[in-house]
């Protein structure tokens, strides 16, 4: 009898494992960080070009898009709205837009290599393991200056000026970008808490019932 009360407490330790959103693309590392070098969304004067810019990724896993997080900042005397979009990959362009999701940040440009901004995306389109995409940051309205962050990795880029056509840049340091499928649920415990509780309770009972020797 004593074995059987014990063998749900061996499978509930086994099932702990830690929770964590799906990843559907990352170029953060671990833990995330990114360079203070920096991409121009938007413009540095009054006067200046509005960029938008933007590279190709490929997904890792399939699922529905849920939070993209970002390695973003603003300068403050020109701070504004950002507009992140994905699009399918058109080759030399961007091909077909899926998703467009407009956001703030209070992260300063420059000054951290750690702190990120989260765009939620709910509705998501759903992503496909192996399949290239466009993930692009443009500036929402004219007097915007943000600053996308770079991270070592390196592949395609992409650029936009004053709400033109999208061109193909030449290759270079891609901008600090985490896809997650999943997000989860702010105050609810996390599978893994909620596991380790059960090993708990069930070795409590076996010593509870372990007959005397």
């Amino acid at each position: 009898m004593r074995n059987f009360l014990f063998l749900p407490a061996i499978l509930g330790c086994a099932l702990t494992l830690p929770a964590s959103a799906d990843t559907l693309y990352s170029n953060l590392g671990d833990p995330a960080s990114y360079l203070v070098a920096n991409r121009t969304i938007g413009a540095s004067s009054d006067a200046g070009t509005q960029l938008a810019q933007g590279f190709r990724f490929t997904s890792a896993a399939t699922g529905a898009l849920a939070q993209i997080d970002l390695g973003v900042g603003v300068n403050a005397p020109r701070n504004g709205n950002l507009t992140v979009s994905l699009w399918s990959d058109g080759g030399s362009t961007v091909g077909s837009l899926l998703g467009s999701w407009d956001f703030t940040t209070v992260v300063a440009a420059g000054t951290s290599t750690s702190a990120l901004t989260s765009v939620a995306t709910p509705g998501g389109p759903s992503l496909t393991a192996g399949t290239s995409y466009i993930l692009t940051m443009s500036p929402r309205g004219t007097g915007v200056w943000g600053a996308w962050n770079n991270v070592s990795a390196t592949g395609a880029r992409f650029f936009s000026s004053d709400n033109g056509p999208w061109f193909a840049a030449t290759a270079g340091q891609l901008m600090a970008t985490r896809l997650l499928s999943s997000v989860a649920p702010v105050g609810v415990p996390e599978p893994s808490s909620v596991l380790t509780l059960g090993c708990v309770v069930m070795l409590a009972v076996r010593r509870r019932f372990r007959s005397p020797r």
